[in-house]
């Protein structure tokens, strides 16, 4: 199976379209998808260019939501172990059928 050689891109390119992707407000895959460019060759680039220019190459957005969130409550496991036991004693496989 023969591949198709692209040509080499250089330095001073690959910075522009890391920059031009991380302002985009896409993922780095997204982004990619979209310019036609390999994920894993866009993510060497980002590799080579942080280690000569790293001042040059903005943190990467991962899609997430950048929104303070509530902390989670944590639910109690008493009253399901204790169902839990009760089953086991009077042989009840049904168990998990009314755990929610």
């Amino acid at each position: 199976m023969a591949g198709t050689c692209k040509a080499r891109v250089p330095m001073a390119e690959q910075i522009r379209l890391i920059n031009e992707c991380r302002q985009s407000g896409m993922t780095d895959a997204d982004w990619c998808r979209e310019n036609d460019i390999v994920v894993s060759t866009f993510h060497n680039w980002v590799s080579r260019c942080r280690k000569t220019a790293a001042d040059q190459i903005p943190a990467a957005n991962y899609g997430h939501l950048k929104v303070s969130r509530s902390k989670q409550d944590v639910a109690s496991l008493t009253l399901c172990r204790i169902k839990f036991q009760n089953c086991i004693q009077q042989g009840d496989s049904g168990f998990w059928a009314g755990v929610p």
